[in-house]
């Protein structure tokens, strides 16, 4: 069946004069603007110290103020009050920092959309696709939630304005019209984020198979200062899913405007830390066809949107922390401050975030939300109004048997240490010393350490690999790397060369010469 409706284009400051035109018309029934707006205004709780922008969208947004006002999602039940994340309130505090970067692992940003204008820093691409937009929709309406323009008269607005957004795009959509991609890619996509900068690192994607290549990248992410965030899934189930149950990840579940579990969203305080709303979320979506089936703006549900209203709650509170320890300091605020809402202790372990609370680092000074009613069983699952989290592939091929493998390199020049991914699909990190000859006939022991995407290299068939790459954590200048070798997956055995060269300021140019190297796995999966 099709819709008895008509799309009308009208060019700026036209709008008024074609809709009294159209009325007139015979046979038109009615005529409205195809655009966000807020039919009622929305007023701040009373009492409460909070900034309402004029973001026409913001009465949709239920999520950050649930108040008089607000247009509940299509569908969903009546209200509650407190089941939102108090973010007018936190804004009257904060708005975050321009210098806080927000890294959205995901299928891309529409960085030319008029509420994400001048918000993507830094951009990148480690999928197949020949094509860098976000033909899926799903990494900008994530975007969106977490860092949409403030008070700038269109839109919506983001939990942490201010912020600023890294496109790191490492799902695409597939022939099928499918969102996927492989569990080396996003390991990819996290180190290079990390590498330039980023504070979070928000993952709305995941598997229920667990991939070494992207706990390592976790891990690199997290021992580098950065927060990684991510969705629980949306299966409705207890069963982990990773990388949210990973145990360096804040992990996310989804709440409904009733401030109660929504019944698609994955579940069980055993590795779920905290919940946030999830369901009937509007934001941003591309401004071209895309796969949300809406253009500028829509409706998406699942832990993919709760997710991003933690990472810009973070975003938000980033500055007020050490530098040093402000990753520690930040997800502890979110876990202190989380609101202790129908489900706490059982569906997720904290409570659900509260911006206001977790900016001001005292749930007093904002509105208390109402007190939980009693634990009802859980809801049966049920899809959610739009597609599950992008997932991540990680069917083994057994190329390399994944896992450490630790091995004297040749000439006495040192301990070697790699890993491999989850299925042997790639080279994670290359660590060890080697002694370089320079210039002049000096010698010099040289640590060197390489984990960046340009590192991530493809085991082929057969366990061969080769790998070059420019970056490399030493006292040299002008560094590279060029690394060879071939697993034995029968053996559990790696053997190949290794020649690291570069340069050492007033010494000249240094070349650790052809070295070969043999190593065992030490540890392993698979």
């Amino acid at each position: 069946m099709r819709m008895p409706v008509v799309l009308v284009r009208v060019p700026r400051g036209r709008r008024e004069r074609m809709v009294r035109w159209l009325r007139g018309l015979p046979g038109v029934v009615s005529v409205g603007s195809d655009a966000v707006e807020s039919p009622v205004a929305v007023a701040c709780p009373s009492g409460a110290g909070c900034v309402i922008p004029n973001d026409p969208g913001f009465g949709y947004q239920w999520y950050l103020l649930n108040a008089s006002g607000t247009v509940e999602p299509p569908g969903a039940e009546m209200p509650i009050d407190g089941a939102d994340v108090d973010g007018p309130q936190a804004w009257s505090r904060t708005r975050g920092s321009a210098a806080v970067r927000i890294a959205v692992v995901d299928t891309g940003i529409d960085a030319a959309h008029p509420d994400l204008a001048g918000k993507v820093v830094a951009a990148a691409n480690f999928t197949a696709s020949d094509t860098t937009q976000d033909l899926s929709g799903h990494g900008t309406h994530v975007a969106g939630i977490a860092a949409a323009s403030f008070d700038n008269g269109i839109g919506i607005a983001g939990m942490a304005p201010n912020a600023r957004l890294m496109d790191v795009k490492v799902l695409a959509v597939d022939q099928d019209g499918k969102t996927a991609g492989d569990c080396a890619d996003v390991a990819d996509g996290i180190v290079w984020a990390t590498d330039h900068g980023a504070n979070v690192v928000n993952l709305s994607l995941g598997s229920s198979g667990r991939c070494l290549a992207l706990e390592l990248a976790v891990r690199y992410a997290v021992s580098h200062g950065a927060l990684v965030v991510a969705a629980a899934g949306n299966e409705g189930s207890t069963s982990r899913f990773y990388p949210a149950a990973f145990s360096d990840v804040l992990s996310v579940a989804a709440t409904t405007n009733r401030d109660q579990l929504a019944g698609f969203s994955n579940r069980g305080a055993s590795w779920v830390d905290v919940a946030a709303p999830g369901d009937g979320i509007v934001s941003t979506v591309p401004t071209f066809d895309n796969g949300t089936g809406a253009v500028g703006y829509g409706y998406l549900s699942g832990t993919s949107m709760a997710a991003p209203v933690v990472s810009g709650i973070a975003a938000l509170i980033w500055g007020q922390m050490p530098a040093q320890t402000a990753r520690q300091d930040v997800e502890s605020r979110i876990i202190a401050t989380a609101q202790p809402s129908t489900g706490t202790g059982i569906d997720f372990r904290y409570g659900r975030v509260d911006a206001c609370a977790a900016v001001t680092a005292d749930p007093l000074l904002c509105a208390a939300p109402a007190a939980p009613a009693p634990s009802p069983a859980p809801p049966a699952p049920a899809p959610p109004p739009v597609a599950q989290p992008a997932p991540i592939a990680t069917a083994p091929r057994l190329y390399a048997v994944p896992g450490t493998y630790t091995g004297p390199l040749a000439r006495g020049a040192g301990q070697l240490r790699l890993l491999v991914g989850d299925g042997g699909d790639a080279l994670v990190r290359l660590q060890g010393t080697v002694r370089v000859r320079c210039d002049k006939r000096a010698l010099r022991r040289v640590r060197i350490g390489a984990l960046s995407t340009t590192d991530f290299g493809r085991v082929r068939h057969g366990g061969t690999f080769r790998l070059r790459t420019g970056r490399v954590t030493s006292l040299l200048g002008r560094p590279r790397i060029e690394f060879a070798g071939r697993f034995n997956v029968q053996r559990r055995h790696a053997s190949g060369t290794l020649r690291v060269t570069g340069q050492i300021r007033g010494i000249g140019r240094c070349d650790s010469r052809v070295i070969r190297w043999n190593a065992r796995a030490v540890s392993s999966r698979g």
